[in-house]
Order: C-alpha cells, then structure tokens, then sequence
C-alpha cells in the first residue's frame, strides 16, 4: 500500500506534465445519467480557475475555463454521485465534445428504536471494507442523524453493499446500557447484516432495534507522580475502541484515585487518562494501557500517567543494496496525524526531533519539486520506495514504531527502485489520447499499484515495484476505481502487462472507441 504514494500527488503531476501553454479556454460537452443515457439538466460544473456553469435543459454545458491546459473538472448533482474528471487540452485546442456521466445514488432508510419501541435520536454509519496493512477493517462511507422520530437517511451512495451502524444516541445517554449496535441488531458486523443497494434504488426498512446490554466493568485505579498529585485537576477516563467502530466509553478518577466504567461489550480498548489541555504536548501528563475486553470483568488495572517527554530519534536511509537515494522526505505520523518530517543529509543520515511517546506509522514520500505551480515530476520518476524499515532489531515498515521513553535504537530504511515503464496511450485511430491509467497486479494485491496521467500527447510513464503481470484500467476520472467490482468488470479491457526485472520495451495501449467517448 506503500507503494501508492503517487496517488496522493497525481493531480499535480498532471498539471506540471501538461503545462501552461495558451489554450482556447473552452470546455464543451453533455452530461447524461449513466444508468438511462438521459440528460441531466441543472448539474452544476466547475472547472480550474473558472466560475460554475450549469447544463441547459438538454444536459449541455460550456465553461469558460481559463487559460490552463490541465483542467480539474468537477460535475455535481443532487441525487448523483459527484464526478471529478481531469481533462488535457492539446496543441491550443478547445476541449468539446465530452460526454459525462452522472451515476444515480443509492440511498437507505430506516428506523432507530430501544427496547420499548420509542424513537432513538443518534449517528448512523453506512460502512464497508477496505485493506488496511494487509487487513481488512471497517470503516465508514456515509454518515446521517436520525430525526426526533428516529428515521435516518443515508444517501449518496454508491452501488454496492453496506453494514449499518447506529450509535446508542438519546437511548445511551439516559441508560448506559444502550450500546451501539449494527444492523439488524448485532454488537459486531455479520455478513448477514449486509444491505445491498443498487444505483439509483432505494432500499427501505433497514431498522435497528437498540437493546439494554450489561456487558462487563472495567475498575481500577489511577497512580499519578508525586509530584504531580497536587496541581492536576482528576482526570476523565476514557476507554476507546482500537480500532475505533462504536462510541467511547467514559469515566471519572475520583479523589482516591480509582475510576469504573460500567457496561463495556467486548473487545480491543485504549484506556486513557489525559490532564492535556486540547492535543497533548512535551510537559502534560498522560496515562495510556491497551485492554482486551472478553466476557469477564477486568478490575484492579492500574493506570500510570507520565510526564510527556519528547524524544529524538536518529536513522539512516539507504538502498537496498548500499548507495544514497534520490531525494526522500522521511515521516513518523500518529493516528491524528500529528508527528514529525525530515529531509536526510547527503550521507542518508536524519534526526527526527521531538517525537511524543505513542504509536506512529513509518512513511517514506519523494521530496517533492514544485515548477510552474506544480510538481517536477522528473524529480519524482527517480524516486525509490521502502522495503524495510529496522528499528532496533524489530522490522516496523508495516507494523510502526511504540515511542516510550528513550529511543530503542536507530531507524534504519532500506529504498528500493521502481521498475519504470514508458508508454502511449492511442485512440481506436491511432490519436494520441489524454487520460488516466491504472495498474494493478492480478491476484488479491490490490494495494500494489502506480497510476499515471497520459499527457497531451499521449505519452505516460508507470512506476510498478515488481515483475509479473498486471491488469491496465483507463479510470477517467477520481470516482472510477471506487466504484463496486471495478476492478473485476474492467480487468479484461486490455491485454495484460508482463513485466520484467530492469529495462521493460515501450508500452502503446490502444483504446477501444466506446472506451475513448467516455
């Protein structure tokens, strides 16, 4: 999943490919529903540095979109998924002629209720599956409110199949024995929870029931420093799901020190005590312990809250093999984000200064070059990606660093280089065609995967970290590849990629011509 760093640049890369040379600043076409083949009137496109327009009555539009060659179109519709697209203007010529389309959302309703059948006034989650490290986790797509009479209504949605989550809401916040639970009634996701809509559908009746649960208590104690005893305030006890899928459950340090939180389901906790003000920082106190809730209840913990103090941690970056890298920013981030960044020295040394203890993922990103208001991507095709990550003597790329405390030992990455394929993307006609391509190795490894944008000429380059065969995909705008079996319905559109070790010979894709109308 690493591997896909490029992901989060393309756009920019697109716009330092293209250029900024004067263009006809018109872009024309139509947008049709993709279900019926319909105009849809009233959509609203926005586009670079230009104001929205809407399409007439007959779904046509024309945007005056300014003096750009690369074009971040975007087309947008009440009960439509939103479309982005980007679009390359060639050799000073207006972009018309293009045909979008617009798919219809899916929408689910229902009905949140506890035990007596009252209505329950809480979030609700519409959630699917998706790779995380190599695992498959929950997280969510849509979120809604259920109104005073409990109805809910998660809408634009895309085709395909959901579990639906309601949190306890009103119901927990008179009665913590209401705790959240997915459709139609369970504490954990069950395939046979699953809710299957179709684009353009409605599906009605998914209604949740919420029920009292006695769960088990989580008791202990909280020993603060001595020192720190005095001038800290008690502290809220909280008790996070890891990963987090339900609410929090919270609880209060009393003056002795010790602290319960009731009705608690089972499984992976967080259990923390913060005194921070706001995001914790060098100098505040915080206690954290990572709990497994079965069915038993789980008492006498004792909860030691330290004083944060923020540590170096030095390392070196090299090649698989020995030799410097081209140039790589190094990053530790936490879940929140927060967490530290650093440019190597020439010899692949860096320190990353004044790291917080907790757990942080291990990120290597390209020093990114910024010409013309986007990306140098000559700086980028020279980029090299991570294979091992050592800290200590514990191999961390995939699994990140535990800070507590002085650091363990150095952080060691070794880099290595893409296998680079250049290409041209062809029309039916043989016409250089401008657009996206997609990459993907055949098989479950779905997260090993490079992306390029074709340019005004056609011409593009694939950076893949492995030989073997992949599948080529045109994906014309953002939402493609998001959508249900994508991957699965457009493997076979092109012959298939059989990539080797070291230098690969030219790559030209021709497009089919339903495929470059799209």
């Amino acid at each position: 999943m690493r591997s896909c760093f490029l992901l989060l640049i393309l756009p920019a890369m697109a716009a330092a490919q293209a250029g900024t040379a004067a263009v006809n600043p018109a872009v024309e076409g139509d947008v049709v529903n993709s279900v019926t083949g319909a105009p849809v009137a009233g959509a609203y496109v926005a586009g670079g540095d230009a104001a929205g327009t809407k399409t007439d009555a007959a779904g046509h539009f024309r945007l005056a979109a300014g003096v750009r060659s690369y074009i971040p179109l975007e087309v947008m519709h009440a009960g439509f998924l939103r479309r982005r697209r980007q679009i390359l203007r060639r050799d000073g010529q207006p972009a018309s002629n293009l045909r979008i389309e617009l798919t219809p959302a899916a929408i689910i309703t229902g009905k949140i209720v506890d035990e007596e059948g009252l209505p329950v006034e809480t979030q609700i989650w519409a959630e699917q599956y998706s790779e995380v490290k190599g695992e498959k986790k929950l997280g969510a797509i849509a979120t809604a409110q259920s109104d005073d009479l409990g109805q809910y209504r998660l809408t634009n949605l895309a085709a395909g199949r959901y579990w639906i989550r309601a949190g306890s809401g009103s119901a927990g916040s008179w009665d913590r024995r209401y705790v959240g639970k997915y459709y139609p009634g369970t504490l954990k996701a069950d395939d046979n929870g699953q809710i299957e809509v179709e684009a353009g559908r409605e599906r009605d009746g998914v209604d949740i029931r919420l029920t009292k649960y006695e769960g088990v208590t989580v008791s202990g104690r909280v020993e603060r420093p001595a020192a720190t005893a005095a001038s800290r305030p008690f502290s809220p006890i909280y008790l996070e799901a890891d990963p987090p899928n339900m609410e929090t459950l919270f609880g209060r340090e009393q003056r002795d020190g010790s602290f319960t939180i009731r009705h608690v389901p089972p499984g992976d906790y967080i259990l923390r005590a913060s005194f921070a003000d706001g995001e914790p920082k060098a100098g505040d106190l915080l206690g954290e312990q990572k709990l497994r809730i079965g069915d038993a209840d789980e008492r006498d913990i004792l909860l030691k809250p330290q004083v944060l103090q923020a540590v170096d941690l030095a390392g070196m970056v090299a090649l698989k093999g020995g030799g410097n890298p081209s140039p790589v920013r190094i990053m530790l981030s936490l879940a929140n984000g927060r967490g530290a960044s650093v440019l190597p020295n020439a010899d692949g040394s860096f320190v990353l200064k004044g790291l917080l203890p907790g757990h942080y993922e291990v990120r290597v990103m390209p020093d990114m070059k910024f010409v013309n208001g986007g990306v140098d991507v000559r700086n980028l095709y020279g980029t090299s990606y991570p294979v091992s990550a050592q800290y200590g003597e514990k191999e961390v790329l995939e699994t990140g660093i535990d800070l507590d405390g002085p650091a363990a030992g150095p952080l060691r990455i070794a880099l290595d280089a893409y296998i680079q394929i250049d290409g041209k993307l062809l029309s039916g006609s043989g016409e250089p065609m401008a657009g996206v391509l997609l990459a993907v190795e055949s098989g479950e490894a779905l997260g090993k995967c490079c992306m390029a944008f074709a340019d005004a000429e056609g011409t593009f380059r694939l950076m893949v970290r492995h030989s073997g065969e992949y599948h080529i995909y045109l994906e014309s705008d953002s939402g493609d590849a998001g959508a249900p079996d994508y991957f699965k319905k457009h493997e076979g559109d092109f012959p298939v990629l059989r990539v080797a070790d070291g230098p690969n010979p030219p790559l030209t894709v021709r497009l089919p011509a339903a495929q470059a109308q799209r």
